[in-house]
């Protein structure tokens, strides 16, 4: 991605992960125009002193991404996150966030994903169908959208969105959110 000079990226991940993605980029040589912190932790730790430490500064906004995440992650561990994220996120931060739906996570449909993710150690664990409420718990202003929606859709769903006051649909949401 081109980003202006002078801009910094943090990335809190694994360093298993972050081991798999400097030897897919190092043959490319990206050249970002931006500072990039990779900061190896797992993200249930207490990782907020590690990021202060590579030249973060909580009295500035910024924008945070947990992408792919808090499926993955015991609820206990949702709250945990969002609340150290909280403590060093300015006031007109941005958080963007991807949150599975109980409806869908419960689904028969998703069965067979279950025993797979299973399979791979991966099991899923966390999911909510009122994305709103867990993130003005921790102090966000939300807006999530769903799968269809007019400001989800990017062109790729072909089928009406189902409204969100009908029981029982299988949901996932994205959620962009600010911090009051």
């Amino acid at each position: 991605m081109e980003f202006p000079v002078g801009f910094k990226t943090w990335e809190l991940d694994r360093q298993e992960i972050f081991d798999v993605k400097q030897k897919t980029l190092e043959p490319l040589r990206p050249k970002t125009g931006c500072t990039r912190y990779a900061i190896p932790v797992d993200l249930r730790d207490d990782w907020p002193d590690a990021l202060l430490a590579a030249d973060f500064k909580p009295s500035e906004p910024a924008a945070f991404l947990i992408e792919g995440l808090l499926v993955y992650l015991a609820e206990e561990d949702v709250n945990t996150l969002l609340d150290r994220i909280g403590k060093v996120a300015a006031k007109g931060s941005w958080l963007g966030t991807d949150i599975v739906g109980t409806s869908l996570l419960k689904s028969d449909l998703m069965a067979s994903m279950h025993t797979f993710m299973n399979k791979l150690g991966a099991p899923w664990g966390f999911s909510t169908d009122d994305p709103e409420s867990l993130l003005e718990k921790h102090c966000w202003t939300p807006h999530c959208s769903c799968v269809g929606d007019p400001d989800a859709n990017y062109g790729r769903w072909p089928f009406p969105p189902m409204p969100r006051d009908m029981p029982g649909v299988p949901r996932s949401y994205y959620c962009s959110s600010v911090r009051g």
